[in-house]
């Protein structure tokens, strides 16, 4: 069976086309693919919609011709769509790209969440999508950053970290400026000896430089460097991980979830998340301590539950708890969801 994956992300799809060939499939990549209607496929699988427009708010002709693509491909394949996230990132309140997902998702055969949570806001937003078939499976894992790996003393030497630091990590996209308001005041409330935050995160230009103005003492890996904002490289993320006593998501209501939690669970890293949503879902029994969300006080008491805990013994509990999830369970799911829509003998390779 032919997969068509229409995005460039380069972030899930080493682990995703490895699946897909372990299940007998041949896997190819590329947007164009869509608009060029040149080859044959089995399955299209999309994973972000906004990659179907190049990453950017649609015009309503280019979101026309999109829509015209996926229901010819509807005729000739299988849609599966997984969704990531419920809007492009900073932009919930443009009706073009709320009609982009809408639309895309309902030219799908099949939806797949990460979780319960996914469905439901999803279907919350696009109330025209209860009907569709949906799969809820499992989280993915970046399992293809662990050949990056170098052993938690390495990597805390590597970031210069000396015996007895505490590591507050955070990376990844800020989205609001709320977040890294809150990302400041936990860690600044936090009352544990000897805490090194370490920040590498993304914002917008005007949101950094009003915020990073009170992170005293917050050691930014792109300014350590010499540069004022670059995109962190996949080797910095991987130490970042190693190295962190705790890493901190700052999200609230509504995001949907966030890559660091994944992140974090391909490595074991203990983690302070907030209590609603995928996290609540899938982190219960895991290595990580939980703050009400939008909650300074809170989740420096998160952190602090960290700081008390054994380092090792969350590790562990993080790795057991994520052993299920990734790719490698997913793909199959999805194809035994399809099945019934593939032509007899795809599903082997034939």
């Amino acid at each position: 069976m032919r997969i068509l994956i229409p995005t460039q992300d380069s972030s899930l799809l080493a682990a995703l086309c490895e699946a897909y060939q372990a299940a007998g499939c041949e896997a190819v990549v590329g947007v164009p693919n869509v608009a060029l209607r040149a080859a044959r496929f089995d399955v299209v699988h999309i994973h972000w919609p906004e990659a179907l427009a190049a990453w950017r708010t649609p015009t309503e002709r280019e979101l026309a011709c999109i829509l015209d693509d996926l229901a010819w491909w509807r005729q000739r394949a299988t849609i599966v769509g997984t969704v990531h996230n419920l809007a492009p990132h900073g932009r919930f309140d443009n009706e073009l790209d709320r009609l982009l997902f809408a639309k895309v998702y309902e030219a799908c055969h099949l939806i797949t969440h990460f979780s319960s949570f996914s469905r439901t806001e999803l279907v919350r937003l696009h109330p025209s999508l209860a009907g569709a078939q949906h799969l809820v499976h499992r989280p993915m894992l970046y399992t293809d950053l662990l050949p990056l790996a170098r052993g938690r003393e390495a990597a805390r030497a590597t970031l210069g970290v000396e015996d007895g630091d505490f590591v507050i990590g955070a990376f990844g996209q800020l989205r609001e400026e709320a977040e890294l308001k809150l990302l400041e005041a936990g860690v600044r409330l936090a009352r544990v000896e000897r805490k090194r935050p370490i920040l590498a995160a993304r914002t917008s230009g005007s949101k950094r430089s009003r915020i990073l103005r009170r992170v005293a003492g917050m050691l930014t890996l792109m300014r350590r460097r010499g540069r004022q904002s670059r995109t962190l490289l996949p080797e910095e993320m991987v130490a970042l991980c190693e190295a962190a006593d705790v890493l901190v998501i700052p999200r609230y209501p509504p995001h949907l979830n966030s890559g660091v939690m994944q992140t974090a669970m391909t490595f074991g890293t203990p983690m302070a998340v907030p209590s609603y949503g995928v996290y609540q879902e899938y982190l219960g029994d895991a290595g990580c301590a939980f703050y009400p969300p939008a909650d300074a006080r809170g989740l420096a008491a998160a952190i602090e539950q960290i700081a008390a805990s054994d380092h090792d013994a969350l590790v562990a509990r993080n790795r057991a708890v994520a052993s299920d999830w990734g790719w490698k369970g997913i793909v199959p799911a999805i194809l035994e969801a399809i099945s019934g829509r593939v032509r007899p003998g795809s599903l082997t390779g034939s």
